[in-house]
């Protein structure tokens, strides 16, 4: 990267400044917050991972996936009544019918399991 070649040509002053850029650039963007957060998920971090996407659900609030991503963590973190809630959002923002459908289930399952149900998995 750009702050490494700088670095390696002796201009340490350049890689900083660029350095704090990407992080500024990283803190404000819901694409590297949700990014985090399914790095969290993958490790078993669920509540971090929540925090991350409810960082992108703040940042970007129209964003379906982020929705998502957020009823998902706290569906495995066992909080079904705050996964519901996001799921039913990323349902109402959904684009087109196979991701409908996908959030469709999933809701499903959720409210299922709310309701002492075991779901069909899906």
């Amino acid at each position: 990267n750009l702050a490494f070649l700088y670095r390696v040509w002796g201009r340490p002053e350049q890689a900083e400044i660029l350095r704090d850029r990407i992080a500024r650039y990283r803190r404000r963007n819901p694409f590297h917050a949700y990014r985090l957060g399914r790095q969290a998920v993958e490790s078993g971090a669920l509540a971090e991972a929540a925090e991350h996407f409810r960082d992108a659900v703040r940042r970007e609030p129209e964003e379906a996936r982020f929705h998502f991503a957020l009823g998902d963590a706290l569906y495995r973190a066992g909080e079904l009544e705050k996964a519901e809630k996001s799921l039913r959002r990323a349902l109402e923002l959904a684009d087109g019918d196979d991701e409908r459908e996908h959030y469709r289930r999933a809701l499903e399952a959720v409210v299922a399991l709310r309701n002492g149900g075991g779901g069909s998995g899906g």
